[in-house]
């Protein structure tokens, strides 16, 4: 009777352990450099489909800055490039077809068509937002473009308009946050509610002539409208807010959150049922020397229920006080728990050297685990990521950039940089073992 109780029990032991390793195995992983075809080149976003992972970056020849040709580059799921299209080029050939996108954001609308935001210029130089379908082979299908509200006939340094991501409201509109500047406003930002045929319905203004403002997020909420977070760029701390914008663009409540914490970059908010987690880099005794990746967990009246860093300030990775530590996106996988991702830089005069993170945090604010991950080992050379996104396998797939540092007078050399983890953010089999070893 032991003998056949032991017999369970090894059998039992031995499919919680297929059943609990096999999905991980199962999981693809790669690190790898992606060159589109000119000499600088930047991947911004990446999303999953049947095919694997379409990418979208920009692309231009050194040192020339204005014409950078988007890219979009289909791999497979692991990481084999499928096929690539471009729009525009470095010869100006196509006037509106320049792209730029210092910030941008994709998601797919249904089976054949994405919806891609950032910013353009035209040959003369005039700057515009813009919101484009294309197809799932790349191909446009519709170009919807964005001026600046307040400017005509002025230069683009006076009229800059760049639109930083676009979310489907719950009624099929677009939602459109853009980042603007001119004679009457300080680096501001608008909300825009526009049809997917392109017509303006409303457009929300967070605009003045004191400090500047930038929003981090969208959040659609049932009534057509969202909810932002402006955070008002003073000094010496920001002030940040969260603000919600009912369907017909009007503000229905407004929080303020404690000023103790630098709000991370775009993407880096998501409301809970109970309130909302923020993306942040929490100071150390309030000094802006110090400040790690961290989530802020508030209730919906702004009061903070929790707050956790990714790593501790005695952690090797932390860096010296000539270091920065951000946050670029945060994500709720499907566990309910939270990953970000993030930048970690750290040097002297003579060069700064840059490694990416991913970490997550459970969802209420247990610290699972962080990585840190580069390509290149030598000093001096950078990696940042700009994009990240759950994967259907229960991994993570992220995109950004890898420069190699030469030296001053020959420059750096910029590729795409594509990274797969595994559930445990893992880019080798096992990683998640040796968690409490201080090592990239």
């Amino acid at each position: 009777m032991k003998s056949y109780t032991r017999h369970i029990i090894k059998v039992t032991f031995l499919i919680w352990i297929l059943s609990t390793s096999q999905f991980t195995i199962g999981q693809e992983r790669f690190n790898m450099r992606y060159n589109p075809g000119l000499a600088n080149s930047i991947a911004m976003n990446v999303v999953e489909n049947e095919e694997g992972y379409m990418c979208i970056g920009v692309m231009s020849n050194e040192g020339d800055i204005l014409a950078r040709a988007m890219f979009i580059s289909q791999f497979d799921f692991n990481g084999m490039l499928l096929w690539q299209n471009s729009i525009g080029g470095s010869d100006y050939d196509t006037q509106f077809q320049v792209m730029g996108a210092e910030n941008s954001d994709i998601f797919r609308l249904n089976d054949t068509t994405y919806v891609h935001s950032g910013k353009t210029r035209d040959m003369d130089g005039w700057s515009q937002g813009y919101i484009m379908k294309t197809n799932h082979l790349g191909d446009t299908l519709q170009m919807i473009r964005l001026y600046s509200p307040y400017f005509e006939g002025f230069p683009y340094e006076d009229s800059f308009i760049a639109t930083t991501f676009v979310t489907l409201a719950s009624d099929s509109t677009f939602l459109v946050s853009s980042n603007i500047n001119g004679e009457f406003t300080s680096n501001d930002f608008m909300v825009q509610k526009i049809s997917q045929q392109g017509e303006l319905i409303w457009r929300y203004d967070y605009a003045t002539e004191q400090d500047g403002e930038r929003n981090h997020f969208i959040i659609p909420n049932e009534n057509g409208g969202g909810i932002i977070m402006p955070a008002v760029l003073a000094d010496p701390y920001p002030e940040h807010k969260i603000i919600s914008i009912n369907g017909e663009g009007d503000e229905e409540w407004e929080i303020h959150l404690t000023p103790d914490f630098f709000l991370g970059r775009i993407k880096g908010a998501i409301q809970t049922n109970d309130g909302f987690t923020v993306l942040s880099s929490l100071r150390n005794d309030l000094q802006e020397v110090g400040t790690i990746p961290s989530l802020v967990n508030s209730d919906m009246l702004g009061n903070i229920l929790w707050k956790t860093r990714f790593w501790d300030f005695d952690n090797p990775n932390h860096g010296s006080s000539n270091s920065s530590r951000w946050g670029e996106q945060l994500i709720q996988s499907n566990d309910d728990s939270y990953v970000s991702i993030g930048l970690n830089t750290f040097g002297n005069d003579t060069c700064y050297t840059e490694h990416a993170w991913i970490g997550k945090i459970g969802q209420f604010g247990e610290r699972k685990w962080t990585r840190f991950y580069s390509m290149l080992s030598e000093t001096c050379n950078r990696h940042n990521l700009n994009d990240l996104r759950e994967t259907t396998d229960g991994g993570f797939i992220m995109c950004g950039q890898s420069k190699d540092y030469i030296d001053e007078t020959e420059g750096e050399f910029q590729e795409g940089w594509l990274l797969k983890l595994d559930q445990h953010g893992c880019l080798v089999e096992g990683c998640e073992q040796y968690d409490n070893v201080e090592e990239i």
